[in-house]
């Protein structure tokens, strides 16, 4: 399921009614009904997932979402609906399809409510809620958005958390052991990449120029992927020897409690989990605020040579656990989220915040592909056709993309005629086509890949075959061929989110050899019998030169005929030809169709509610409507088109009833009378959309005083900067324009101010800022007293926020803000040479502090007389003895707070190897409670997982 924001409403449509045409008009190959048809995975981005999400949860139990939709709509009113839509009203005709009944009811109400969701619920007056009223207060740790995400939030808790009655026994349609659902994610964060993984763990100081090349040309990740394993039934799924992989979150009926990654499938937690996923999944930049989510170490990989973690984090993790084994009764755990339970951070687990997942891979086919193959790893497929189904609203109409480039163009359209553009125009042209690069490129179409997989195949059949016609291969092999396939498959299983079935590398080479012998046609008896734990001997006899000719390996493996020593051989070379080409684990033999927005001569077509990128429909109930419909219509034209289609030999669906069905589609969509007045949806757009986002920026705008002045003083910089909100590539020029031209404040003065604040890196080093937060139970005076080095008192002026906790407790919160020194020197003085070992670098990290330290001022100078790049030990000592107005004591109101520098420089709790590794957090505050004081300072990160919120 491909993202569409509005058009979320064709997406939930197409799915379903595809589902229900397949079911009741599905053929395969052979012209013959399907038996039965089962959906065992899905993969979803943006709107897509949230579609997905709910078609899961009527698909689990559609009986129990009935009440949620009505309080008076029966299984028998769904029965109804379903034979007058497929059947002509005709029961006798319907008869045949009773065993098929029970999935079409639960699909018919997982459409109704896609419907009522997409297309009643969701418009852009409740997007905006409160935050468009005048008495919207913005909450401190608030990240921005334009619109508010309550609705979606309210809406999750009614149709997705609502858990009673809930019973997965009565599941339809979806596979009975398991289904694989995986969503695509976009941290803001970026997780590394590092070409040298086995260097992650490696003590500071080995390697080191290394190490810094390896910075230079490793990649940070945006791009993500979580995927939630469904267990219907545990035993089968033991049974079949592949259990759910530990990168994924396990939903069953007996999870392990003390597994953080496993949940009870019938739970609200489990639910919100899942739905906190999928609105992270549909988060839209600057649209939505980004979502928090938990993730927890096990799901970028446990083992430290294979895993995607932040190294930051295993460092801080390894360096709190060595503390906690040598003082394991004084250590103090007291750093935290600000969430209300289970909320101590450990580093294996941390809140990232995540934003569209079609921002980098709006189309997830590669995940769907590698689904099917997990779930057909070891199983018989032979009497089963596999579907990958594609779902994707936005397709752009024209074949070939506009080359042109305004930039380039001389003129452009005035008042009087043409006039010649000036820079900025072409500044604003190049900066729009920057921007589609970075767009584009930043989200290559995952079905490009697939279509190169499918032509590697036919090279692929091309080697098999030659591979399998060559009965001499066998003294062709030799030991460094197979200890390179050996160390690629492993390689291959433990890389990915999503494996090829299995991550045991003995498991998949004996896979590939029964696959071999299935391909063949041979019995199994006569197919090799070597067992895993022979493998696993030659894995270590090979690693360990045990072994140092072919020989011994085929005698260890018991291979003592030329046809088992060649089918060896041929298994070994098709391995590797698998992995060089990308075909392994691939299903060759999977169909792919997609269910795309298409008229009935097959050419895409731009759905109502597509502009603005796509929140136009969110303006207009009939844009919704129309979408929703059109998108049954397109399913159909889809699936029963077999001219050149996705399988050319006969379509996916074939029934002479579709006349009449399409007809009757065609007539609801008629019946919406969307083009009959053009001018409605304009003046939608204008009400729903445009006005109401003009007065959120207005609001946004005013509640900066500096602003506020201007916009009420200088009208036209007002306008402009409204426009420039609104119409950004026509409006920039206007801005640009007030400032330099009209505004009383000139441009140039803003221009100095940022040349000077980039140049004066080169005179001082830049310190990290730290929040504290003080809090109370009564007010309290907003200055503080505090007392620096050298005894000198200085005052600062807080600012105060009132904070509402359980059962309506309202607490005073007062912030402010000092920065974080390297504060290495301490009283007795650290050699010069210790110094210059630790020391490479002057940014915060946690291998180089010695000692914290809290200071008034935010940047400390550098001296002229040292070039820092030649002589890092000199500058590191000097800039010791710069540092001012370092904080010893802090005093508000009646409360003298705990000694700051020693609460923060004991090793023994988890607060200080959190502040050194401030730069490793999203929200960070070092807090105290006054009404609690002998517990001290305390390390928080200000945020809270979306799961958690939805539980409250």
């Amino acid at each position: 399921m491909g993202g569409g924001v509005s058009l979320g409403s064709f997406s939930g449509s197409a799915l379903t009614e595809a589902l229900k045409l397949l079911i009741i008009y599905g053929k395969d190959g052979n012209k013959k009904a399907y038996d039965k048809v089962i959906v065992d995975g899905m993969s979803g981005a943006s709107a897509g997932a949230i579609a997905l999400t709910i078609m899961l949860k009527c698909l689990i139990d559609y009986r129990s979402m009935i009440p949620l939709y009505s309080d008076t709509l029966t299984e028998g009113h769904l029965l109804d609906e379903i034979i007058k839509d497929y059947f002509e009203g005709n029961k006798e005709k319907a008869k045949k399809y009773e065993k098929k009944f029970e999935a079409l009811k639960a699909l018919q109400l997982a459409q109704k409510i896609q419907y009522k969701i997409w297309v009643n619920e969701v418009d852009s007056n409740k997007l905006y809620g409160k935050k468009i009223k005048e008495t919207h207060v913005v909450e401190p740790n608030e990240s921005f958005s334009l619109l508010d995400r309550k609705l979606l939030e309210d809406l999750t808790k009614k149709y997705l958390m609502t858990s009673d009655g809930f019973d997965i026994s009565r599941r339809t349609l979806l596979d009975p052991k398991r289904v694989i659902f995986a969503c695509s994610l976009t941290n803001l964060l970026p997780i590394e990449l590092t070409i040298s993984k086995e260097n992650k763990n490696q003590p500071e100081g080995k390697n080191k120029l290394e190490e810094n090349v390896l910075k230079s040309i490793g990649s940070d990740n945006h791009s993500e992927l979580r995927v939630i394993d469904f267990i219907f039934d545990e035993k089968a799924v033991l049974q079949q020897k592949k259990e759910t992989d530990t990168r994924w979150l396990k939903f069953c009926q007996n999870p392990d409690i003390k597994n953080p990654t496993h949940f009870d499938i019938t739970d609200k937690k489990a639910w919100a989990t899942i739905s906190a996923s999928a609105i992270g999944c549909g988060a839209f930049p600057i649209a939505f605020e980004p979502v928090m989510l938990r993730r927890f170490q096990q799901e970028f990989g446990n083992d430290n040579e294979y895993t995607d973690w932040p190294s930051s984090f295993i460092k801080i993790q390894n360096e709190i656990n060595n503390q906690k084994i040598q003082n394991p009764k004084q250590f103090i755990d007291n750093s935290y989220f600000a969430e209300e339970v289970d909320n101590q951070i450990d580093y294996q687990s941390f809140n990232f915040p995540y934003i569209d997942g079609g921002t980098f891979n709006n189309e997830p086919i590669r995940e769907a592909f590698k689904i099917g193959n997990f779930q057909d790893f070891g199983r018989e497929t032979i009497q089963e056709e596999r579907l990958i189904l594609f779902v994707d609203p936005i397709v752009r109409k024209e074949q070939y993309h506009s080359f042109r480039v305004s930039a380039y163009s001389p003129i452009k359209k005035s008042d009087n005629g043409v006039v010649f553009k000036k820079e900025i125009s072409k500044l604003l042209g190049n900066t729009s086509s920057i921007i589609n690069v970075l767009t584009n490129q930043g989200s290559i179409k995952e079905e490009h890949k697939i279509i190169d997989i499918k032509e590697n195949f036919e090279l692929r059949t091309t080697i098999f075959d030659y591979l399998d016609a060559n009965t001499d291969m066998s003294s062709n092999l030799n030991i460094k061929i197979i200890a390179t396939a050996f160390n690629k498959i492993n390689k291959n299983l433990k890389n990915g989110i999503i494996s090829l079935g299995t991550r045991d590398p003995m498991e998949y080479f004996l896979a590939e050899i029964h696959k071999s012998c299935l391909k063949q046609g041979e019995d199994q008896t006569a197919c090799l019998t070597i067992s895993e734990n022979m493998l696993q001997q030659l894995e270590q006899q090979i690693n360990s030169n045990s072994i140092v000719n072919i020989e011994q390996v085929y005698d260890l493996l018991n291979l003592t005929t030329k046809s088992d020593r060649n089918g060896f051989a041929q298994t070994v070379f098709k391995v590797i030809a698998d992995f060089a080409l990308n075909t392994d684990g691939k299903n060759e033999n999977a169909y792919r169709a997609a269910i795309l927005p298409i008229n009935k001569r097959l050419d895409t077509v731009e759905l109502p509610g597509s502009e603005i990128q796509a929140f136009g429909g969110f303006s207009s109930l009939k844009a919704r409507q129309y979408a929703f419909e059109f998108a049954r219509l397109s399913a159909l034209l889809s699936l029963k088109e077999n001219i050149g289609g996705f399988r050319p030999e006969r379509p996916f669906i074939a029934n002479k009833g579709f006349k009449k069905l399409e007809e009757q589609i065609t007539e609801r969509i008629k019946g919406i009378d969307f083009y009959n007045d053009k001018d409605e949806y304009t003046s939608s757009l204008e009400n729903n959309l445009f006005n109401p986002s003009v007065i959120r920026i207005k609001n946004i705008l005013l509640s900066n005083k500096y602003l506020k002045f201007i916009l009420l003083k200088v009208p036209f910089v007002a306008t402009s900067l409204i426009s420039t909100a609104l119409l950004p590539v026509v409006s920039v020029s206007l801005f640009v324009s007030s400032i330099f031209k009209k505004s009383p404040w000139r441009g140039s003065n803003i221009l100095k101010k940022i040349i000077r604040s980039s140049v004066n890196q080169i005179n001082y080093l830049a310190l990290e800022p730290v929040t504290i937060s003080i809090l109370s139970d009564a007010p309290l005076n907003k200055k503080l007293l505090i007392k620096c080095t050298g005894n000198i008192i200085k005052k600062e002026k807080a600012i105060a926020c009132t904070k509402t906790i359980n059962k309506g407790i309202i607490r005073y919160q007062y912030y402010y803000q000092v920065s974080l020194l390297e504060y290495i020197k301490q009283h007795n003085p650290i050699p010069t040479d210790t110094i210059s070992q630790n020391v490479t670098t002057i940014k915060i990290d946690s291998q180089l502090i010695e000692r914290l330290g809290l200071s008034l001022s935010n940047k400390v100078r550098i001296p002229d007389s040292i070039d820092g790049n030649l002589e890092p030990e000199r500058k590191r000592i000097a800039l010791e003895n710069n540092y001012t107005d370092i904080i010893e004591e802090i005093r508000i109101d009646r409360y003298n707070l705990p000694l700051i520098n020693s609460s923060i420089n004991n090793t023994n709790t988890a607060l200080h190897y959190s502040l050194k590794n401030l730069n490793y957090h999203v929200n960070p505050l070092l807090e105290i409670d006054v009404q609690k004081l002998d517990q001290g300072w305390y390390f928080k990160e200000e945020t809270e997982s979306l799961d958690k919120k939805l539980m409250r």
